[in-house]
């Protein structure tokens, strides 16, 4: 399921028939899949808040037929797991390191003053 609305040139039939080569401007329904990646400053594991939305956008745009990946830093507040994030993504594929090395048409980076030494795109 995918619904993107995008605007592109077509010239009307009318136009080819009488040989008038100007375009009229139209919009068509049509699904662009796109391969997402959200880069995220704390280790999924830790799941609070911010680490239960990114798995509920993430498996909602999935569905949608995107390509989505999920980058995380190592780090969990109060040193603990509480959960095994792989559990929760199902088939969404899940990396955990100081560094990652992003390729993606669209990169989310939640907050992290220093993701520019993280997150390489």
């Amino acid at each position: 399921m995918c619904s993107v609305y995008t605007k592109s040139l077509r010239p009307s039939s009318d136009e080819n028939l009488q040989g008038d080569k100007s375009d009229k401007e139209f919009t068509e329904p049509h699904c662009v899949n796109m391969r997402i990646a959200f880069c995220h400053h704390l280790s999924l594991s830790y799941f609070g808040g911010g680490e239960k939305w990114l798995i509920s956008v993430s498996k909602e745009l999935a569905k949608r037929g995107h390509d989505v990946e999920i980058y995380a830093l190592p780090f969990k507040l109060e040193g603990k797991s509480k959960v095994d994030p792989k559990e929760y993504l199902e088939d969404i594929p899940y990396k955990e390191a100081l560094r990652h090395k992003v390729k993606a048409d669209l990169v989310y980076v939640t907050y992290n003053p220093l993701s520019w030494l993280n997150f390489e795109t």
